[in-house]
């Protein structure tokens, strides 16, 4: 199941990477930094964390720097999230793998080279990960999200765009871990809800329109 998602996540970056010069769109790389709120549920007492998310990777955009009102954003690439205290002990948490958003923006031209947009985001992880220096430590979660982005990309003489964007995500993840039970740590399933806040940056190689 699991490595099946991951190919069609490949698959989904590269049809993405060939069709969008169609649309006098660009590629790219990104790197997304925030914070979270998260509540654990869960075969354990429900427990709230607060921890730092980490995302960079490629991009693929379908309009940088056009008029037209529409446009279509996707990430891909690594996630790391990182907990302090986790369950309100001295173990850090440290889990990382693979994230997708998708962002469907609405916008245009406030100048002949700056482009506003805003709309609604998708945002799907599979992370695992472990607790420093614990016995009972591996994590593995499936996350996923709906949101809200903005953007603002500024279109440089040639091909190159700087683009800055933020965003908040009500993420939900559902797997398995330890949980500290009062005395010891033992094995449990998690139903994680987290608010994602974040700021990024990303950089784009337009196409020809």
């Amino acid at each position: 199941m699991i490595s099946v998602l991951i190919r069609r996540c490949i698959l989904l970056v590269l049809f993405l990477l060939v069709v969008t010069p169609v649309y006098a769109g660009g590629i790219g790389l990104f790197l997304n930094a925030g914070s979270v709120d998260a509540r654990w549920d869960g075969d354990a007492p429900t427990q709230e964390f607060k921890g730092e998310h980490l995302d960079f990777g490629f991009a693929v955009d379908s309009n940088l720097d056009t008029d037209r009102m529409f446009n279509y954003r996707m990430e891909f690439g690594r996630a790391a999230w990182k907990i302090d205290h986790f369950d309100n002990q001295n173990a850090e948490a440290d889990i990382d793998g693979l994230v997708m958003s998708h962002t469907f923006g609405f916008g245009g031209l406030l100048t002949d080279n700056v482009r506003l947009w805003f709309g609604p985001e998708l945002r799907f992880t599979l992370l695992d990960g472990q607790l420093e220096n614990e016995v009972a430590r591996d994590i593995d979660l499936f996350g996923y999200g709906v949101g809200a982005a903005i953007g603002l990309n500024f279109n440089l003489p040639g091909r190159l765009t700087i683009a800055a964007k933020g965003g908040y995500v009500m993420m939900n993840y559902y797997g398995n871990g330890p949980n500290w039970n009062g005395s010891s740590w033992q094995s449990s399933s998690y139903d994680v809800d987290e608010d994602l806040v974040y700021l990024g940056v990303s950089m784009f190689f337009r196409s020809l329109n």
